[in-house]
């Protein structure tokens, strides 16, 4: 991560702020849920779970677009390169989610630890990375995923390539018959994104720049028209913690209308995108570009804010729907992140330093063995 507010050399900037845009969307998404969700006094703000639905409608959608955006990232890469990035992503979600496991034993004593408990840990959490304390990094494992699987993509040409978009397809529309493994039902959506992401890159559309504005538009109002199942055979598709009110949550595979989503999702993702390109070099560029180049970070800690600070604030904060309220709540809500990244940077350094050795380590384990297995393999075919 890069704590320092000066962008760095070589950088592109407008991407560094359209990360730091969608940053700030999940920072300020996740801050309105005070005003409707599990509030004790039974409130539920329409106009906060509105911007959260919209918001939610291309967010996240919005960095696996980023993320192909970054054209030579795959660029002269092998396999071992490529698996060692996504096992080091992998790996912060895991370390994070210990930490977040620790702070809730801590907080809740030994009711945090059962038989029950220690069994939903090791399979949810450990085998599965389906389920997260700290909810999050999330993420992490579905952009791990994403990553090899365009990697594959890109790599491979002809029948073997569309093998591979056959898997994905097949694996999303039957990831709904069985556990959310390693976020698979977010896998394919954000490989499409993220091809969208890499076709902008390599044939650059200036035009969306100066429509940005009335592209967001369109999104946002597109996105309060989806709704329903993603397949006609799914007996539920709503969130059971918002009973009657239907969101895009990518985290639990519900899209609602699935060409609407790709739509909305598509078009907010652009406005975005088209917004940090009229940024570059206003007032906000520097405070969004650093939002940007440490989004890693920041994800972590808005994962703590999320779990634990949360379902403190939705008890002490009144609901206040005007606009100097929501204005001065998402500005809050980013300013104690930045503080917070601030005061953490030896911790979030620490465990991005022990992901990267234990990945170097898995990757070289991995890949020892496979040496090992294709040189069986020959001596097996020659007899030798």
């Amino acid at each position: 991560m890069r704590y320092g507010f000066v962008k760095s050399p070589g950088r592109n900037e407008s991407i560094d702020i359209a990360r730091g845009l969608g940053m700030f969307l999940v920072i300020y998404g996740h801050v309105l849920q005070i005003l409707f969700h599990r509030r004790m006094d039974g409130g539920f703000s329409q106009i906060a779970f509105a911007q959260w639905q919209a918001i939610y409608s291309f967010h996240m959608p919005l960095f696996f677009m980023i993320s192909g955006m970054i054209a030579n990232q795959f660029s002269g890469k092998s396999w071992k390169q490529v698996a060692h990035r996504s096992i080091y992503l992998i790996l912060i979600a895991y370390i994070v989610d210990v930490i977040g496991t620790s702070f809730t034993v801590i907080h809740q004593g030994a009711s945090a630890i059962s038989k029950s408990k220690v069994e939903d840990y090791l399979i949810n959490h450990i085998a599965l990375a389906e389920s997260f304390s700290t909810i999050t990094v999330w993420f992490l494992v579905a952009f791990a995923v994403v990553r090899l699987a365009s990697y594959s993509i890109l790599r491979y040409t002809g029948i073997v390539r569309w093998f591979i978009v056959a898997i994905l397809i097949v694996s999303f529309v039957f990831s709904y018959d069985c556990p959310n493994a390693f976020h698979i039902r977010a896998v394919a959506p954000g490989v499409v994104f993220y091809m969208i992401g890499r076709y902008l890159a390599l044939r650059p559309i200036g035009i969306y720049a100066a429509l940005s504005p009335v592209l967001l538009a369109i999104s946002l109002w597109l996105a309060h028209y989806n709704g329903g199942c993603t397949f006609g055979w799914q007996s539920s598709c709503e969130n059971p913690e918002l009973p009657g009110h239907f969101a895009v949550l990518m985290i639990f595979g519900l899209y609602g209308d699935l060409p609407l989503f790709f739509l909305t999702a598509t078009i907010g993702s652009l406005a975005v995108i088209g917004f940090a390109k009229l940024l570059v070099n206003t007032k906000l560029s520097p405070i969004l570009g650093f939002m940007g180049r440490n989004s890693l970070g920041l994800l972590i800690i808005n994962g703590f804010y999320l779990a634990f600070v949360n379902p403190f604030l939705r008890n002490v904060i009144d609901i206040n729907d005007t606009i100097i309220f929501y204005v001065a709540l998402g500005s809050l809500a980013t300013l104690a992140h930045i503080i917070t990244l601030l005061l953490t940077k030896p911790v979030l350094s620490c465990i991005e330093s022990i992901a990267q050795r234990i990945a170097q380590f898995s990757v070289g384990i991995l890949w020892l063995a496979l040496a090992r297995f294709r040189a069986d393999t020959r001596h097996a075919e020659t007899g030798t």
